[in-house]
């Protein structure tokens, strides 16, 4: 598969280093000068390779317009946010990872493929690539508007290891449940509430991408807050 990025982030050539425009990315389809074996999900005869989100950053995409989404670009997506911030709630999370049964208070739990944050080098995580034959299920833990904040923050900053943040490796599947019901959005698109059922698929997708592939995740250091 060949990657021509039109979308208004681009995530998944973002993490493969693809070039961003139209005329370099058809350039390097046609040099197929090398291939990344993707990982990728599928739930309810769907698939997906980026992300798959429940929460507040899930509900970004329906704060926005598209007119505002045209005229701000990647920087709708923090206009979302803001709004979506505004009557927030956290939901209680039942999740089965590869058989594990966890339950816990959520403001954003992610089931993500890639690592990027928005822009190099910021990172989701350590260690997520889209080729390792496996997802991250990351979790933004909390009960509010505050410890999202907080937890989002250390994301940024590469505190991995904070306190509102859980990392879960999922190489099977993934069950997921919430109280209340909640909005899954999947790949930037919305496929529908929970509960949801994603099964990995380890290498299902081959990429045409330059020669040195997905990057391997800036390791920040640890901050002692």
């Amino acid at each position: 598969m060949g990657i021509v990025p039109t979308g208004t982030a681009n995530m998944v050539a973002r993490e493969l280093r693809l070039p961003l425009s139209i005329a370099s990315s058809t350039r390097t389809i046609r040099a197929r000068r090398g291939v990344v074996r993707m990982d990728a999900m599928s739930s309810g005869g769907r698939s997906f390779i980026y992300q798959v989100a429940v929460g507040v950053g899930a509900d970004v995409n329906r704060r926005v317009a598209k007119p505002e989404k045209e005229l701000l670009g990647r920087s709708s997506y923090l206009l979302g946010m803001l709004r979506a911030l505004s009557d927030m709630r956290p939901l209680m999370v039942r999740c089965r990872i590869d058989g594990r049964e966890v339950e816990m208070l959520v403001n954003q739990l992610l089931i993500a493929n890639a690592g990027i944050l928005g822009t190099a080098p910021l990172r989701l995580g350590p260690g997520i690539r889209p080729d390792d034959g496996k997802v991250e299920v990351v979790v933004l833990s909390g009960q509010g508007r505050l410890d999202l904040i907080g937890s989002t923050m250390d994301m940024v900053l590469g505190n991995y290891g904070g306190p509102g943040l859980r990392y879960f490796d999922a190489r099977r599947e993934v069950v997921l449940d919430t109280e209340p019901p909640a909005v899954v959005k999947a790949d930037g698109e919305f496929v529908g509430r929970t509960p949801l059922t994603v099964q990995v698929r380890p290498g299902a997708v081959k990429v045409i991408a330059p020669a040195a592939g997905a990057p391997r995740s800036r390791q920040w250091p640890l901050l002692p807050w």
